[in-house]
């Protein structure tokens, strides 16, 4: 059974911060919330350019060819400094409406 679909930036967090903005490709498919989250999003966190990607997504559901991100994809997000150190991301809240595996 599929899990919800990832829409917000809000919904993710890396190291316990939320994050703030979220730049897609993703334009065809949407909810009430936004617009579902695909695999080449780039993810923003606050502080100083800490940015994150997906490496686990859905496999069944895909957007113009494109992996979607749902409640069991993960992602990792590099905090730059010396030396630059990855965090995971961790999906905190999907749509419930709409859902994929």
């Amino acid at each position: 059974m599929g899990g919800g679909l990832h829409i917000l930036p809000s919904g993710l967090s890396a190291s316990g911060a939320a994050a703030t903005s979220k730049t897609s490709t993703n334009s065809r498919v949407s909810t009430a919330a936004g617009y579902v989250s695909i695999a080449t999003d780039i993810v923003s966190f606050p502080g100083p350019a800490t940015v994150g990607n997906w490496l686990v997504t859905n496999q069944r559901v895909s957007i113009g060819g494109t992996p979607s991100v749902g409640q069991g994809s993960s992602g990792q997000a590099t905090v730059p400094g010396p030396p630059p150190a990855t965090v995971p991301m961790t999906i905190v809240s999907v749509d419930a409406r709409a859902s994929g595996s």
